[in-house]
């Protein structure tokens, strides 16, 4: 985070990346000309366009996963019931059907663990709530697990710029040494 947050070619490249990715223009295609599959087509639509972010903004969230290694979204239903005060049910549609209020981006600083069954599968990750301090548990069919690579069954997959790591020390060593010479 260090690196993203404070070299600058590191986060115009990650910029870059976010711009371009934020402005693709995302398309449902239906498998087959079959009825059944065009509707569906129409309905995953409808609840892309329908979560209280935009896939734009969700876009820009998971990749995070590029400087983190991983990033866990955890999916927040809501039952469609047109324009209600109600967040959990408030929605364009007043179908009674059942859609995603948001892919909610689970910060990677508050994974507290991550849980496993006895054969080494993901069973969900236990997060520490950042306002109550108190743990969270979250299925893993409630998630929604971007990492970078897969590697030993890792959920954290390895940050991008972890080969970058050591020039990057040494360069901003090197510039407060010459920054307090040139002080001095």
């Amino acid at each position: 985070r260090e690196m993203a947050d404070n070299e600058p070619v590191i986060g115009a490249t990650l910029y870059a990346i976010d711009s371009l990715l934020r402005n693709v223009d995302w398309a449902v295609e239906p498998y087959s000309e079959e009825p059944d599959d065009l509707e569906h087509a129409v309905f995953l639509e409808s609840v892309m366009d329908d979560m209280s972010h935009s896939w734009s903004d969700f876009t820009s969230e998971r990749l995070s996963y590029l400087v983190y290694g991983f990033a866990p979204h955890e999916i927040v239903w809501k039952k469609r019931m047109g324009w209600t005060r109600d967040p959990t049910t408030r929605s364009r549609y007043d179908d009674g059907r059942v859609g995603v209020r948001k892919l909610a981006i689970r910060a990677q600083e508050s994974v507290d663990h991550w849980i496993f069954d006895e054969a080494g599968g993901l069973k969900g990750l236990v997060q520490r709530n950042p306002t109550s301090g108190q743990l969270v548990e979250i299925p893993i069919e409630k998630l929604i697990l971007y990492r970078t690579r897969v590697e030993k069954n890792n959920p954290e997959g390895r940050s991008i710029l972890r080969t970058s790591w050591i020039p990057y020390y040494f360069t901003k060593h090197i510039q407060q040494i010459e920054g307090i010479g040139i002080e001095r």
